[in-house]
């Protein structure tokens, strides 16, 4: 008899808010990541044809069998990666997203419309450059800056200008985050 917990639970309306699942089709068997965004000790599950196999703490590592394996890693808004590794040859292949989640509606959007997609992404991608230009040194001065004694020049915004900047760059961080796009200097 196996746990209720042991199953992999059905994705549900209101799960596409803080929930990941990725899925693949490895020697006629389902491998499913799935993630809690929510869950701060940022465990990994790993489900075999549905059934709860290993969980482990993000960066998570699971060999499926000596020659493959698959790596997940969360970041601050979602997964820098989910993939199924050839350890022979180091060959990635990316698990795809479950229907019902953000990252497969997120690729529903890029495959239906890749003209807006390209342009959501460079916006996204403006949008975080621009924030971390303006903002960084506003946090240093509003943190740092007693340590040092020199507060470091800012472009003087009003505070609803970096109120509206601080809640765009979370928007584009959770864009790119459905996208599994991560870079270390504008997504961390």
């Amino acid at each position: 008899m196996t746990k209720r917990d042991d199953r992999l639970r059905p994705i549900e309306t209101w799960d596409v808010f803080w929930r990941g699942s990725f899925a693949t089709t490895y020697d006629g068997v389902e491998y499913v990541i799935d993630v809690d965004y929510f869950d701060f000790s940022e465990r990994i599950r790993l489900y075999r044809d549905g059934m709860l196999i290993d969980s482990r703490k993000s960066p998570a590592r699971f060999d499926l069998d000596p020659a493959t394996r698959v790596e997940a890693t969360m970041s601050l808004y979602g997964m820098k990666h989910v993939d199924l590794i050839n350890v022979q040859d180091g060959r990635r292949v990316p698990l795809q997203p479950r229907a019902g989640t953000g990252e497969s509606w997120r690729a529903g959007l890029a495959r239906k419309h890749p003209q807006a997609n390209r342009w959501i992404g460079f916006v996204s991608w403006s949008v975080l450059v621009f924030a971390a230009v303006t903002q960084i040194p506003v946090l240093f001065n509003s943190t740092l800056a007693h340590l040092t004694g020199t507060p470091l020049p800012t472009l003087g915004l009003p505070v609803w200008a970096n109120a509206t900047l601080g809640i765009a760059g979370i928007l584009a961080a959770l864009d790119r985050a459905l996208q599994l796009k991560h870079n270390k200097w504008l997504d961390d």
